[in-house]
């Protein structure tokens, strides 16, 4: 009964909401190029990862080399680990983790861009068309800064929940039986990731609102912040 109820109060909110399901739908079966976008940064994603790899194994390397315990495994070595590598590993991931994000978002970009020019084109007599390489062209020379600043904050807060997820592992690897400190722990993961999902909320409502009016990053992230309050209801 109370769910009925909301959805009746709500009503309003749900044509709406229906409307935009159904222009969503109408847009990818007009413009299903846009399908290739996330593929290519996809796969961009994946050369990525295979770059780091490659570039995070050829920085181990340089660490020195021993052997190890030879009578258990005779191929066994251990690394004697130097301050200065430790901090070209640690801006390695972080750079990895930025980029990464940044082809991530530069793909969503583009797809809203797409998106704003099919809207924008259309009217009630004809449907628009969505301009691929025009929002190819403003992500990656108009906004490449506001993609790049957004894409910063995301892989930061990634990093962030890498070091605490790898520091919370040897945590709860030398006390395995204290209950208290599991908690903590998954208390604090769960903290970091509301946060990161935060983040990507905020990020992606800048991008979309970037998208529409051509401003920066930190307006459309401000802009796009009091409009989630003004329609918090609609949304």
């Amino acid at each position: 009964m109370i769910f009925f109820c909301v959805a009746f109060w709500g009503r309003k909110s749900l044509i709406l909401a229906v409307d935009v399901i159904d222009a969503s739908a109408d847009f990818i079966a007009d413009n299903r190029r846009v399908f290739i976008v996330p593929m290519v940064y996809y796969g961009l994603s994946i050369m990525l990862f295979v770059v780091f790899v490659l570039a995070f194994m050829a920085t181990l390397a340089l660490n020195k080399i021993i052997p190890g315990k030879i009578d258990v495994d005779p191929q066994d070595r251990d690394f004697v680990w130097e301050s200065k590598y430790v901090y070209m590993l640690i801006v390695l991931t972080f750079a990895f983790l930025w980029i990464r994000a940044y082809l991530e978002y530069t793909a969503k970009f583009i797809v809203m861009s797409c998106a704003a020019t099919y809207y924008w084109t259309s009217d009630a007599e004809e449907e628009g068309e969505a301009e691929v390489l025009y929002s190819v062209k403003i992500a990656h020379i108009n906004h490449t800064g506001s993609i790049a600043m957004g894409a910063f904050i995301i892989g930061f807060v990634r990093f962030v929940d890498f070091v605490f997820m790898y520091f919370a592992r040897r945590v709860e690897n030398a006390v395995p039986t204290n209950i208290g400190i599991k908690i903590c722990i998954v208390c604090a993961g769960c903290i970091v990731n509301v946060f990161e999902q935060f983040v990507d909320h905020i990020t992606v409502d800048a991008y979309a609102y970037m998208a529409n009016t051509g401003e920066n990053f930190c307006s459309s992230a401000y802009n796009g912040f009091l409009i989630n309050i003004k329609h918090s209801l609609s949304f």
